[in-house]
């Protein structure tokens, strides 16, 4: 099969999790640098230089990366259900975002949390932690950003400005 050559300077990225607080951070900071996003997702970031292919944390099969891609970035998780997390469907997402990694070669980085820990209080921090022991045992790479902040008040990050703005001791 014949590659196309990536339009970036330096390929592209595929990143799931590019709608979300800091899924939108990491596509521009990597347009900014060069690189073109391949969102891995949901719905479709209408943003130059960013394509879009259909995935959802659910779906099953084989995973496609887009040609010209240098490296997958996992930043989506469901938040959906709030700390009551799919936890074994995570680690099924993980499981099939590695496979793709390894098929085709390409280094991957998952952006977990702090709240990551075999002994974590809820389901969000077990299923993190057990997605980077996957991302780990696959010689992957795991990042633990502290708290998110700037920009959009969204995210931890938006939850705690609003407890400042309505807070009657400030």
């Amino acid at each position: 099969a014949r590659t196309e050559p990536s339009p970036f300077k330096k390929g592209g990225i595929a990143l799931t999790g590019a709608t979300g607080y800091v899924g939108r951070a990491t596509v521009n900071a990597a347009i900014c640098r060069g690189y073109g996003v391949g969102a891995l997702g949901r719905h479709p970031l209408h943003l130059p230089g960013v394509g879009f292919q259909r995935y959802d944390l659910k779906d099953e099969g084989k995973l496609s990366v887009a040609p010209g891609c240098v490296a997958i970035m996992h930043l989506a998780a469901d938040t959906q259900a709030g700390s009551r997390t799919d936890i074994g469907n995570e680690v099924r997402a993980a499981t099939r975002i590695v496979r793709a990694a390894h098929e085709q070669g390409l280094p991957l980085v998952f952006v977990s949390s702090q709240a990551a820990s075999p002994k974590a209080a809820t389901d969000y921090g077990r299923s993190k932690w057990l997605v980077e022991q996957v991302i780990l045992q696959a010689s992957g790479c795991v990042v633990r950003p502290g708290l998110v902040y700037g920009g959009e008040h969204r995210g931890l990050f938006g939850q705690l400005c609003a407890l400042v703005q309505n807070s009657p001791l400030l």
